[in-house]
């Protein structure tokens, strides 16, 4: 008679466990070495949506938005523009850019207004690098629109 068992024996399970040792040993400094790249995709995003509420709000409020940037400090904030008594501001939010993030300045560059109609008073680029010095130039044109290179 023959005897079935099943299941599997310890040998079957250490050089499954071998292998996936293997694997990971591989892909654990791939992943350290994509890291800073994948950072600095996700910061760029965020500042583009934030660009993007800031001019949204000035077209349904029918205010001047801003997002200005601080360099020094490494954030930027959305800010509302209301006019009582001369300009005021209120700041909407505060971003502060992620450990090995750098916003840099380009041409004097420091703040996008957006009017009411969506475009800005003042065109602009600022530079987003990451710890490997790979850049990302976000372009704000004087429509509007925003790109990035």
């Amino acid at each position: 008679m023959f005897n079935n068992q099943k299941g599997i024996t310890l040998l079957e399970l250490l050089i499954v466990i071998l292998i996936i040792v293997i694997l990971a040993a591989i892909s654990i400094p791939a992943w350290r070495n994509i890291q800073p790249t994948l950072d600095l995709n996700g910061s760029v995003r965020e500042l583009i949506t934030d660009l993007r509420y800031a001019q949204q709000l000035a077209i349904a409020e029918q205010i001047i938005y801003g997002v200005r940037f601080d360099f020094e400090e490494n954030k930027y904030q959305i800010i509302k523009y209301k006019k009582t008594n001369g300009i005021t501001e209120e700041i909407i939010k505060t971003k502060w850019l992620p450990p090995g993030i750098n916003l840099e300045q380009v041409d004097n560059f420091s703040q996008a207004q957006f009017i009411p109609y969506g475009s800005v008073i003042e065109r602009g680029e600022v530079h987003l690098v990451n710890i490997q010095n790979k850049i990302k130039t976000i372009n704000i044109r004087p429509s509007g629109f925003v790109k990035v290179y």
